[in-house]
């Protein structure tokens, strides 16, 4: 029987090529469509979710204020406001300091005889391993608590090193400042926010030693040790800034964004050291397209179909 139906389906196919093509070209193409945008909105989704416990980390937003400054939004903060934060707040678990070299630049790397072009250096507090749950396979983490050390990711010691030892070994970076690596780490995926090729010691710089409320060029992750109220705690944060900068100097206020929420929540937000950004409005404009074109694709369908019905009878 169910030959007999193949056979009388393949007839009709042959019969009416040109109607045949035009239903199933259409439906396929339109499928086809709405399945390439719903993988693309899949992946923009699926940024930042592999962290373990990423609910409960947050990046510090300021928020520019005053004559000086228009009203804006900043993923940049004080150096000093880290430090303060793990001692002033019970819940703080972890928190560590993004900077990347040269503040946002690209920096010049020179190890052994390779000069190199680094796009993704960064000097971090070394917490920075445990908040976004980096695997470290060599080295340990607290050998990147003192100056002078970078860890690097496995293909940036590969790219560095070949298939040499990198362990060791010493990088320059433009021209004037020595690292030693002591760590190396995987990959970070192609759906995270953050492209770390190198992360130095935040103790190699300067403003480890001299910490400032004024300077805000610090992107800063906090890690709560369980869920919170942010009004709570963005409270709590301006009660540490009243009691560390005086009124007329305070030019700002802060704000915690979800660590789930950078990739699609940070239109409008600047100085983001965060490189893999998009836009949920393009999100829910490309889910509203895909929807359309399937609906258009079996709506075609469904007239060609009750048109050759029509024919036939």
């Amino acid at each position: 029987m169910f030959k007999n139906h193949i056979k009388i389906a393949w007839r009709n196919l042959k019969a009416n090529r040109l109607f045949s093509a035009i239903n199933i070209l259409g439906l396929s193409l339109g499928m086809a469509i709405t399945l390439v945008l719903f993988l693309f909105i899949s992946h923009e989704r699926s940024f930042d979710q592999f962290y373990e416990g990423e609910s409960n980390v947050y990046r510090v937003l300021l928020h520019t204020e005053g004559e000086m400054f228009s009203n804006e939004t900043w993923a940049n903060s004080p150096a000093a406001l880290e430090p303060a934060l793990k001692s002033d707040l019970p819940n703080v678990e972890l928190a560590a300091r993004i900077l990347k070299s040269g503040f946002g630049e690209n920096a010049f790397v020179t190890a052994d005889t390779k000069n190199l072009t680094e796009t993704g250096l960064y000097y971090c507090d070394a917490e920075i391993f445990e908040i976004l749950k980096i695997n470290l396979i060599k080295g340990e983490q607290k050998d990147l608590n003192r100056p002078g050390v970078v860890a690097l990711s496995e293909s940036t010691a590969q790219r560095y090193f070949g298939d040499g030892e990198a362990l060791g070994k010493n990088i320059k970076i433009d021209n004037r400042t020595d690292l030693e690596v002591v760590a190396i780490y995987n990959d970070l995926p192609k759906n995270s926010s953050y492209d770390f090729n190198a992360i130095a010691s935040f103790a190699s710089t300067v403003f480890y030693r001299n910490q400032s409320w004024g300077n805000a060029s610090f992107e800063t992750l906090v890690r709560f040790d369980q869920t919170i109220s942010v009004s709570s705690i963005e409270f709590q944060i301006q009660q540490i800034v009243n009691n560390n900068v005086e009124k007329a100097d305070q030019w700002y206020s802060f704000s915690l964004q979800p660590l789930e929420k950078i990739h699609l929540y940070s239109d409008g937000v600047q100085n983001s050291y965060a490189q893999r950004i998009g836009d949920i409005n393009e999100i829910h404009n490309l889910s509203f397209l895909a929807i359309l074109i399937l609906f258009i694709a079996c709506v075609n369908y469904m007239n060609l179909a009750t048109a050759r019905s029509q024919k036939r009878s």
